[in-house]
């Protein structure tokens, strides 16, 4: 079906962002020299800047009604760099792409999808050609949903394992989860996994039986957790 328009530079300038960026801070000099830095070469309609949440579901499940139908939620960390221009990409893939929650790395299967620097200096490309892909988990260093979503984190798992808790109730509601091509870089700097990791990954299993691989566990069929 052709489209037609007078100028279309014209009108894709001006057309108004839907991107709506929720953010929980415990670290404001990262957010500020990350993020927000980032956020000056890229487009969007609000930022929540969420202080003292107890839970990424804090975070999230309280703001995300405050946006519209049609537009588009963004769940992300304070230390995660946006390229120029990312969000107005980001919203031209889904113009045309249905789904429940979508990132930049994830697991299907076995399979690790990613598109993501990792580090400033370490860029992961895994099955990079294949993208989008259908995941069964989904790193929580960004998470997309349609605004209108019904999916609500769950505050039981703190602060992980609710990237894998999305793809499942995405696929609960029919809709699938996705790793997109749309590098961002993951200014980190904690590379250990600590106690509290493990706790919500308990919980999440209590809660979801079943196999699933995520970037920093697998689950079997059994119910033990391991290590890649």
């Amino acid at each position: 079906m052709n489209h037609y328009t007078p100028d279309a530079i014209v009108s894709i300038l001006q057309q108004t962002s839907r991107v709506n960026i929720i953010c929980a801070v415990n670290d404001e000099e990262i957010y500020q020299t990350v993020l927000c830095e980032s956020l000056k070469k890229n487009r969007y309609k609000t930022l929540t800047k969420v202080v003292g949440a107890k839970s990424a579901a804090d975070a999230f499940n309280e703001n995300i009604i405050n946006h519209l139908p049609g537009e588009i939620t963004i769940l992300v960390h304070q230390d995660v760099y946006f390229p120029p221009n990312w969000t107005d990409a980001m919203e031209g893939i889904f113009d045309n792409v249905k789904f429940g929650v979508a990132g930049c790395v994830g697991c299907g299967g076995y399979q690790l999808y990613a598109d993501v620097y990792a580090l400033p200096t370490a860029y992961l490309d895994f099955n990079i050609d294949k993208l989008p892909a259908k995941v069964d988990s989904l790193d929580e260093l960004i998470l997309i949903f349609p605004s209108d979503t019904p999916i609500r984190l769950d505050p039981d798992l703190g602060w992980h394992m609710y990237g894998a808790d999305a793809c499942v109730k995405a696929k609960k509601f029919g809709t699938d989860a996705l790793v997109i091509k749309n590098r961002v870089v993951h200014y980190a700097r904690r590379t250990e996994v600590g106690e509290d990791f493990y706790v919500s990954a308990a919980i999440f299993r209590d809660k979801n039986p079943g196999r699933i691989k995520t970037t920093i566990i697998t689950i079997d069929d059994h119910g033990n957790i391991t290590s890649p």
